[in-house]
């Protein structure tokens, strides 16, 4: 990041969002710049005239927050997410680990970002996965998920009946030509528990 040395003007300021963001046209030796930051996070909302070069650095950053935010809710709107997850892919975008952490804890603190909601979006998708209940939780704690999160995941889960489920997938299993050894594999892998596994090795053996 280059920091002016010589200080910065701003020269336009423009509303965006219902005012929940502002464009900043500024100018300073590196030439003219558009920033958009969050109106959210500023103390006061910035008018035309000149910025000391800790105010445009200060500027800068938070622009590149913005978009870090801007790129968590597009990430949120098609997924539920944890904050620990949601920097993890921000991070992946080439986003800094800190303002990726910064995004994540600004939306969360938004209410934007709600793990309880976003635990239960995803274990409905597992669900259609036919997982059991112990990948399930594995994959939403792996994920980041804090425990009142993963409460209200194991509530959704608590309303599906887990040996259905168990038979659904080994009827789909056994429709794709998997044999008993094969099946029980699987079951164990999409993490049912050991004594529906072993119900259906019994089974099986005395068919």
């Amino acid at each position: 990041m280059t920091i002016c040395k010589e200080g910065a003007t701003i020269v336009a300021v423009r509303a965006a969002a219902s005012g929940a963001r502002v464009f900043l046209d500024v100018e300073s030796a590196e030439g003219r710049e558009s920033f958009c930051v969050l109106t959210a996070r500023l103390s006061r909302l910035p008018v035309p005239g000149a910025l000391t070069a800790e105010q445009f650095a200060f500027l800068r950053k938070e622009a590149e927050l913005t978009k870090a935010v801007e790129s968590g809710l597009r990430s949120l709107g098609s997924c539920g997410s944890s904050e620990r997850h949601l920097a993890e892919k921000l991070r992946a975008r080439g986003i800094s680990p800190k303002t990726a952490a910064e995004a994540s804890a600004f939306l969360r603190a938004q209410g934007l970002l709600r793990e309880n909601e976003g635990a239960v979006r995803t274990a409905e998708r597992d669900l259609q996965k036919l997982w059991g209940n112990r990948r399930i939780l594995a994959d939403l704690t792996q994920k980041g998920y804090d425990k009142e999160a993963l409460a209200a995941a194991r509530e959704r889960l608590a309303r599906e009946e887990e040996t259905t489920r168990c038979c659904h997938l080994i009827g789909k299993l056994q429709r794709s030509g998997k044999d008993a050894a094969a099946i029980a594999r699987t079951l164990a892998h999409f993490g049912y528990p050991t004594h529906l596994v072993d119900a259906f090795r019994r089974v099986s053996e005395e068919k």
